[in-house]
């Protein structure tokens, strides 16, 4: 959420950009089950419970089976370079969620390249 909220004020401030499509966050690819497993990792354990498909979308829903996402767009606009890696990001939002746990202060930078 903090990179939308960097990239968006960015994207506002330039009126040449407004009125185009732009991926925000991070590029890099990770499945919703590899995500889960980060999750639970960084949580201290547990097991991951399935919701069948046609309980967690409505009938007619279309998910798609990959995203990749693309921040080349937002790169040439505004110069995005993401500050913060996924588990960084993680391990806020496991704190904020339960702030007895055992999750060790996030907020390293991502190295630019």
């Amino acid at each position: 959420m903090r990179a939308v909220v960097r990239g968006l004020a960015a994207l506002m401030d330039d009126t040449d950009l407004h009125g185009r499509v732009y991926n925000v966050g991070c590029d890099a690819e990770i499945t919703i089950d590899a995500l889960a497993d980060r999750v639970i990792t960084l949580a201290g354990g547990g097991a991951k419970r399935y919701l069948p498909y046609d309980q967690a979308y409505a009938p007619g829903f279309e998910d798609p089976k990959r995203r990749v996402p693309d921040l080349t767009r937002l790169r040439d606009a505004i110069d995005f370079k993401p500050k913060y890696t996924l588990d960084d990001t993680l391990n806020d939002l496991i704190i904020a969620a339960d702030p007895e746990s055992k999750v060790q202060g996030p907020k390293s930078k991502v190295k630019s390249p």
